[in-house]
């Protein structure tokens, strides 16, 4: 006799396995892969949901004396659980139901990414379908949507007349309630609880008498007001964006999947290449994913997306509240959207036709999760694609050397657009020297040069972008007699003064304290602020600018919901003259007014210590220079730095991508980096510093014993040692990712698993 059995991953325990259950024959035709179950787990018969991961049919003989999972190897761990002792299968209580379950692609990815990523389902059931879905057991929630109770009259309009003047003398603030129905119908019961000047007791006693009607309605929470944005229509293309427009539709319509790199200088006009194969796309029946690094880039890229194709958009990102998030969610399951916008969560948005995924500005470091799972987006973006045979599309004005090195040995389809739109010139770029400025007697963070151009720009009535990637009044305090850095408590990183609150604060955990008076290490009273920030460059501007407006966007000016498109829409109206900010100005914005741009001090990223260095300087150079010119006047660029002479600051004045990426994939060839290698980082953390020293000594032993062909460096400290209080050590491996170190990386999560005392961190290519 044939039995079908589900495997399924039940949620809320320590266990991250699938185990086996029957499917009872009333649910036979019901349970598919996908499905949200309720099963009985332990000996304790206590019921839990569960995902159904996989459908097998057994002959029942095979079953009889097997445990309740597939792995036999967990059998002393589920015996030290206390789970399934007496070696029977249970059987499938029911189906949970909901208007939701996971698809059979991402039910195949999540097994693709925990295999991958060496991580927990669990995290990444909650990557796929949103935080709103879950208790904090794990179980799914009733009932997220938002409801409006609205009242109208049960009654006819004689019969409610008479009521009137039954209760006139004995309860007016009813009467107020039946007068107001009369006048209004089908009342939000806010709105005339307001209007009546009544309360719910009256209400309540109304619903008692039988004289109201009470109704719940879904009431949908918009990511973005609709009204508010303009349609627009498509403009001519130019030839370059013809011919890539062409390629790319040619791709689409094959129905094969395909990974191409837009290598296109800012201003060439991609986001209109976006746009007209999304269209061709929704033409054609199916739908499209576009992503973008930054919250800060939504406004605008909305505008776009919306002025042109309609409220067929859904937008996905986290500063949209949790129940705005669930309303689009839904949208887009319900297959509802047909485009959907957002930052890199968005990969996962529950599309069933998808014909194009685009990834803007595909070089950003934001595309990769630092938390668990810790994806690359690009590599769910491949599966994806791959799933549906469609096309994904990269793009930059300065791809990542990774992707440049794909697309340069034919692994990727290279396109090109080396012109801006309507032929406007790239910005002119100078190079300011701040070692000259010192020496002149100018300390302030503003070369001479730099202060003439605001200038003129304020004159002119013209608008300027200044960058530093700092935000705060001042990097670090030092003392001035022992030389003592004033650190946070919980991590090993300087603390930076934020003046506009008079606090001290740490950028990683969040630790804030008052500003010291004396040295904490010896009691001098001199105390120097070092490492200038986004506050003091504002307080800089005040100074030499009295006249001009100005507006500042960093993460201590963006908490609050729409504060970022409050800034830009400000400054696009042309009345702020200087946009101050950090990384989150450097790309994507787009202002026809903008005709000089600043980087205030280039050595800042140039000086990490980070295989990435160079790569993310250009990077932000060359994008922030981007920002200038745009409209029909010139653009002038300024790149101020203690380091004139570096290759990197000159290749970038001159725009020359492909001149940096043959000078940075010579050096990676050379230092076996990516991308002729991945790098595996393994971190120990633990409140005893030698406990993290001594398991990561353990782990380098066993890999060495299991595989001869890798480099494996450490245990090491990394830069920031300590943090939230836990000390840390790193594991380096250098090795092209293949199934045998995966499977060592799974072996090590089995072997070493994470406990209150130590927690251990695996991440494939960390940045």
């Amino acid at each position: 006799m044939q039995i079908n059995i589900a495997a399924v991953l039940v949620l809320n325990i320590s266990l991250d396995m699938m185990f086996d259950y029957i499917i009872p024959e009333n649910l036979l035709n019901q349970i598919e892969i996908g499905k949200i179950v309720e099963v009985e787990f332990g000996n304790n018969k206590k019921s839990r949901y569960g995902v159904v991961f996989d459908i097998k049919i057994c002959d029942i003989k095979d079953i009889e004396n097997i445990e309740n999972t597939e792995n036999i190897e967990n059998k002393k761990t589920l015996y030290n659980n206390g789970v399934n002792k007496n070696l029977k299968l249970k059987e499938i209580l029911s189906i949970v139901e909901r208007n939701f379950s996971y698809s059979h692609e991402m039910i195949e990815l999540a097994k693709w990414m925990h295999g991958i990523y060496v991580t927990k389902y669990i995290n990444i059931l909650r990557c796929i379908a949103p935080s709103s879905l879950f208790l904090k057991t794990y179980k799914y929630k009733n009932n997220s949507d938002k409801l409006l109770n609205s009242i109208s009259l049960s009654k006819n309009r004689q019969v409610i007349r008479e009521e009137i003047e039954k209760l006139k003398n004995k309860a007016p603030t009813q009467v107020r309630i039946l007068e107001y129905l009369l006048l209004e119908s089908d009342v939000p019961q806010a709105q005339l609880l307001k209007k009546s000047n009544s309360t719910y007791v009256a209400l309540n006693a109304l619903k008692k008498k039988n004289l109201l009607e009470v109704r719940s309605n879904v009431v949908k929470r918009d990511a973005y007001n609709a009204a508010e944005i303009i349609k627009t229509e498509a403009p001519l293309q130019t030839e370059e964006q013809k011919y890539v427009i062409n390629q790319l539709i040619s791709d689409i319509d094959s129905r094969l999947f395909l990974v191409s790199l837009l290598h296109g200088v800012t201003g060439s006009g991609k986001t209109e290449v976006y746009l007209q194969l999304i269209d061709h796309v929704i033409k054609e029946g199916r739908q499209a994913i576009v992503l973008v690094p930054e919250i800060s880039l939504t406004p605008q890229t909305i505008g776009r997306f919306v002025g042109r194709l309609g409220n067929t958009v859904s937008v996905l990102h986290s500063s949209l509240s949790a129940g705005e998030k669930h309303d689009e969610w839904k949208r887009i399951y319900n297959q509802e959207s047909m485009v959907v916008v957002g930052t890199r969560s968005a990969i996962f948005a529950p599309l069933k036709n998808i014909g194009i995924i685009v990834i803007d500005e595909e070089h950003e470091n934001t595309y990769k999760s630092e938390s668990n799972p810790k994806y690359h987006v690009i590599d769910i973006a491949q599966k994806r694609a791959k799933y549906h045979n469609s096309v994904l599309l990269l793009a930059s004005a300065t791809p990542s050397i990774v992707s440049y090195y794909k697309a340069s040995t034919n692994r990727y389809k290279l396109l090109k657009m080396s012109k801006r739109y309507n032929n406007v010139s790239l910005p002119k770029v100078m190079i300011c020297d701040m070692r000259k400025e010192l020496i002149s007697g100018n300390k302030t963070m503003f070369s001479e040069l730099l202060q003439r151009e605001i200038n003129k720009n304020i004159t002119n009535n013209e608008q300027a972008i200044l960058f530093l990637n700092r935000r705060g009044h001042s990097s670090s305090i030092v003392c001035r007699e022992c030389g003592h850095t004033v650190k946070c408590v919980n991590c090993t990183i300087a603390l930076s003064f934020h003046k506009s609150v008079n606090k001290i604060m740490c950028h990683t955990c969040g630790y804030k304290a008052c500003v010291p008076k004396l040295c904490p290490n010896c009691g001098s009273k001199y105390i120097r602020y070092l490492g200038d920030g986004t506050q003091k460059v504002e307080e800089e501007i005040q100074s030499l600018f009295p006249h001009a407006t100005y507006l500042r966007m960093d993460a201590d000016m963006t908490r609050n919901k729409g504060s970022h498109r409050e800034i830009l829409e400000n400054f696009e109206k042309k009345n702020i003259n200087i946009l101050l900010g950090t990384q989150m100005i450097t790309k994507g914005l787009d202002f026809k007014n903008v005709t000089l741009t600043g980087v205030i001090a280039a050595d800042h990223s140039l000086n990490m210590h980070d295989l990435h260095a160079y790569e993310r300087t250009f990077s932000l150079i060359t994008q922030v220079c981007g920002r200038s010119g745009r409209g029909s006047s010139q653009g002038r660029a300024i790149i101020q730095t203690y380091q004139p002479e570096c290759h990197v600051i000159k290749l970038a004045q001159n725009h020359d991508y492909v001149g940096f990426y043959i000078k940075e994939i010579e050096s990676r060839k050379l230092l076996n980096n990516p991308p002729f290698t991945d790098i595996i980082v393994i971190t120990a953390s633990s409140e005893n510093i030698q406990a993290s020293y001594d398991i990561l000594s353990q782990i380098k032993q066993f890999i060495s014993q299991k595989s001869s062909d890798l480099r494996i460096y450490g245990p090491n400290q990394p830069l920031i040692s300590k943090l939230n209080n836990l000390y840390r050590f790193c594991l380096y491996i250098k090795i092209k990712v293949n199934i045998n170190i995966i499977k060592i990386l799974h072996e090590i999560r089995n072997k070493y698993p994470n406990n209150t005392k130590i927690k251990l961190d695996i991440d494939i290519n960390a940045l």
